[in-house]
């Protein structure tokens, strides 16, 4: 015996003759969706629209910036904090990049391992590409990190 939970559906709804399903496709005329959004906000869509607009964010990463990104996380996982530096660093300095992920993704790592000589230094050369002001040195983290691995010792 099979029970609906979600109550009766009408005969001949979906099924075709002799209690099969149909494949039957809609024609070339009918629509299968409606646009009909005023269940959104009230039925104000230009105000639910006009409130999301500043809360998008949409940013373009180039391929081989995507590339170095995943490397340079892998490495990092596996404890290559070197390897990891220097992908980052060649994809900066070797292609170019534009992409600030890239910059913060090598500014958080300079916060990790420790090298605020480096982090000082290629503060110098974001601001000169983006005209802003670069990430601050956070002692912070690595306090954190050192916290952390002595209480995973005990």
């Amino acid at each position: 015996m099979v029970l609906s939970f979600f109550g009766k559906k009408p005969q001949g709804d979906d099924k075709g003759k002799g209690g099969e399903p149909t494949t039957e496709r809609p024609g070339k005329g009918e629509s299968t969706t409606t646009m009909d959004f005023s269940h959104i906000a009230g039925g104000d869509v230009g105000r639910a629209l006009a409130s999301a607009a500043g809360k998008i964010q949409v940013q373009e990463v180039a391929y081989e910036d995507v590339a170095a990104i995943e490397e340079a996380a892998i490495l990092y996982a596996n404890a290559n904090d070197e390897g990891a530096k220097s992908v980052l660093e060649q994809a900066i300095d070797g292609g170019g990049s534009q992409a600030e992920r890239v910059w913060a993704m090598l500014f958080d790592l300079y916060r990790l391992i420790g090298d605020k000589a480096s982090f000082e230094s290629r503060g110098v050369a974001y601001a000169q590409a983006y005209e802003k002001s670069p990430p601050v040195w956070q002692v912070q983290i690595r306090l954190r990190q050192r916290l952390s691995e002595t209480a995973l010792r005990r």
